[in-house]
């Protein structure tokens, strides 16, 4: 009802108690007045009830009127109740109460604005709230390939057709692709190595991506008119929109992620603000699990040989102990230690020592298999893992190593070369044996120690005879050299 329609009904009730008051009055004065009273206490008694009557009939009217115009203001402004009740509600969290239309035009505008507002203020927070869940769920990730499966499940949920994760190589201008999906196929797939399905030219030339040159999202609207990526992942022929995120973190892209659908215009504003989030807190957690698993990596490995270091083995022997049990196979492991190496460090120094270190380890880990397991366990002792070899294989590759290392100079910046000669043990672990890493390793290392005592330059095998007693038999003939 529009408000002026309001206003001619108070000012024809208005009217309407003027009259009736008018009326009212004027009976009353015609009553008294035929009573022709002479005395004054007459004219008294007849100006009283006058007044009288005309105050009950105004204060009757009166309060008539008050209750009319009561109901009609109620009514009247009960549109603005309702966007009270409303703005009452999302100031204690309940987005929900729709503002419902009001019965009068002059309260339209003010409606549809309230209304627009509670609508904004529910999408926003749900956004917040749901970039706040991604978050929770995102800190407790221990590995890279959840953090894909984590971002690709929120924008399952958004609706998107297709999603195609790149994760750049670090330090290199390739990249791969780590994560594939597509709703129409009914496909979901994570790659830890690269995959010749995705034979893409901007996977082997990340400057070719716009999102990585500029590290900011690059939209496509509309694939028929806007300007698209000629280098871009082009998987589905179907695709009308995309949008590529860049998977950046402090000014240094991981990769991108883009993604796509099958309706022009799908990416709406607020929409590519979701997604933005998700990928920025993707490409933080991104970051902070490959730092941490490059400390761990640094942790576990000497930075001199770049092998791995002993807290490393305490590590991986559990491992390997239960392999053997399952398999039902043995393992052998060497002991290895660098002859008079305390006389080279003296006679030409440490960065000599250090350099006689890193070629040993050269030497070795190019003898071994890609399965072997070599360590540094610490100064110039270095143990050597053999898995699924026996007693009498270990024997075979440790002599190996001992003749290798034996005729292999290490080339000096002086021009001089030095030879050198190692002393080994070899110890045996047989499935279902009860020994620890250090009880395996010690078994090798007096091994070892048998070879020193014998003139160096030596192989010798720690073995059980039937009594339960150790002994060592050495493997090789002690050949005089450096370390003699």
């Amino acid at each position: 009802m529009p408000l002026r329609s309001l206003r001619a009904q108070v000012v024809i009730l208005l009217v309407i108690v003027l009259v009736v008051y008018t009326l009212a009055a004027l009976y009353a004065t015609t009553s008294i007045l035929k009573s022709c009273v002479p005395d004054a206490t007459g004219i008294r008694h007849m100006i009283q009830t006058l007044m009288l009557s005309k105050i009950i009939v105004l204060a009757g009217l009166l309060v008539i009127l008050s209750l009319f115009i009561s109901l009609a203001f109620s009514r009247w402004l009960s549109p603005l109740n309702n966007i009270s009740n409303t703005l009452t509600a999302i100031a204690k969290g309940d987005y929900d109460r729709p503002i419902d239309p009001p019965c009068y035009a002059e309260f339209q505008g003010i409606a549809e604005a309230a209304e627009r507002m509670r609508l904004d203020i529910k999408e926003t927070f749900n956004r917040l709230n749901n970039l706040s869940n991604f978050g929770m769920r995102a800190v407790s990730l221990v590995k890279e390939e959840e953090a894909y499966q984590l971002l690709v499940h929120y924008l399952k949920r958004m609706g998107v057709d297709e999603t195609i994760i790149v994760s750049m190589e670090e330090g290199h201008r390739r990249a791969r692709v780590t994560a594939y999906y597509s709703r129409p196929a009914q496909k979901e797939c994570y790659f830890s190595e690269p995959v010749s399905s995705f034979n893409l030219p901007v996977l082997k030339a990340v400057e070719l991506c716009r999102a990585v040159r500029v590290l900011t999202p690059y939209v496509v609207n509309d694939v028929g008119s806007d300007l698209m990526c000629r280098f871009g992942c082009a998987t589905d022929p179907e695709i009308k929109s995309y949008v590529c995120f860049p998977l950046a973190v402090g000014g240094r892209a991981l990769g991108w992620v883009k993604t796509s659908s099958h309706t022009p215009h799908f990416f709406k504003p607020e929409m590519r603000k979701e997604i933005e989030g998700y990928v920025s807190i993707t490409a933080a957690m991104i970051s902070n699990l490959r730092l941490s698993e490059l400390n761990r990596h640094l942790s576990l490995t000497d930075p001199l040989t770049t092998l791995y270091n002993r807290r490393f083995f305490a590590e991986y022997f559990e491992r390997l102990v239960a392999e053997a049990n399952r398999r039902q196979e043995p393992f052998s492991v060497l002991f290895l230690d660098i002859d008079q190496f305390k006389n080279i460090n003296d006679t030409y120094g440490h960065e000599i020592g250090d350099q006689v270190l890193a070629t040993t380890a050269r030497t070795i880990k190019e003898i071994l298999r890609e399965m072997d397991l070599m360590i540094r366990y610490g100064g110039e002792e270095f143990v050597i893992v053999l898995p699924g070899t026996d007693l009498k294989g270990g024997i075979t590759v440790a002599e190996k190593i001992r003749r290798t290392i034996a005729t292999t100079p290490v080339f000096l910046d002086s021009g001089e070369n030095i030879f050198l000669t190692v002393s080994m043990g070899v110890a045996e672990y047989k499935p279902g044996a009860r020994y620890t890493s250090e009880e395996v390793i010690q078994q090798a290392d007096e091994a070892m120690y048998q070879a020193k005592l014998n003139g160096k330059n030596l192989v010798v095998a720690y073995q059980e005879n039937g009594g339960g007693r150790a002994s060592f038999r050495p493997q090789s003939q002690h050949i005089p050299g450096n370390g003699s």
